[in-house]
């Protein structure tokens, strides 16, 4: 999946944060029906990573978009999902382990509770893995960036009115400006969109396709502009 590595590693050096103490990076790979009629639901998380090193990050995700078809199927058809249905996401926000998991703790022991005083059903805890990730998804350690997600293939009507971000990728679809979570840029970009009635999308999560990766059968380039 991955098609260029040198834009990933240009954006891995001037966009996944050095992490500190605790923290991680999340990444996920993902089946959307969007992009392959044939899969039976809207969107599906087939695999995840979490990456504990800046500089391990383009490797350890180079190693995990090395798809081929057959490697995951959709469960409710038993159907090979097509590599053309997927994309890759990474998350620039970086991650609290210790934070995740006092929430995976108190989650785990809610299920010990629940199976000693109910019939609950003792497979989900086959789950650990999945309840892991979900819970350092929920645990975001700094929050150092935010998008902006225009859904048009025409993107310089909406750039010539808002900030310049520090990163732009397009994507399947659109495009993605990332900026830093400053208070004085959002309010920018919020007066911006009511002025002009931009219809754009400020997203406080930053899970972003993954540069020079294939999203949906299309590379995922960088977007050049001013």
């Amino acid at each position: 999946m991955l098609r260029n590595e040198n834009l990933f590693k240009q954006f891995i050096k001037k966009m996944i944060p050095e992490l500190e103490r605790d923290e991680v990076i999340i990444g996920l790979l993902a089946a959307r029906k969007k992009y392959a009629p044939e899969i039976s639901r809207s969107a599906e998380i087939v695999d995840k990573i979490i990456v504990k090193r800046k500089e391990d990050v383009f490797r350890k995700f180079r190693r995990f978009m090395r798809v081929e078809k057959g490697d995951y199927i959709d469960f409710k058809t038993g159907n090979p999902i097509p590599v053309d249905a997927m994309v890759c996401y990474i998350d620039l926000n970086p991650r609290s382990s210790m934070r995740a998991l006092n929430l995976f703790q108190k989650e785990m022991n809610d299920w010990v509770i629940e199976a000693a005083l109910s019939e609950f059903d003792l497979s989900h805890f086959r789950k650990l893995d999945t309840k892991v990730f979900s819970a350092l998804a929920r645990r975001v350690s700094r929050r150092m960036y935010f998008l902006v997600d225009i859904d048009d293939q025409n993107p310089e009507r909406y750039l010539d009115m808002l900030p310049k971000p520090l990163w732009i990728t397009q994507t399947r679809g659109g495009f993605h400006l990332i900026y830093p979570s400053h208070r004085e840029i959002k309010a920018e970009i919020f007066n911006a969109v009511s002025e002009h009635d931009l219809e754009v999308e400020v997203q406080r999560d930053t899970q972003t396709p993954v540069p020079g990766s294939l999203q949906g059968g299309v590379e995922v380039k960088r977007f050049e502009y001013g």
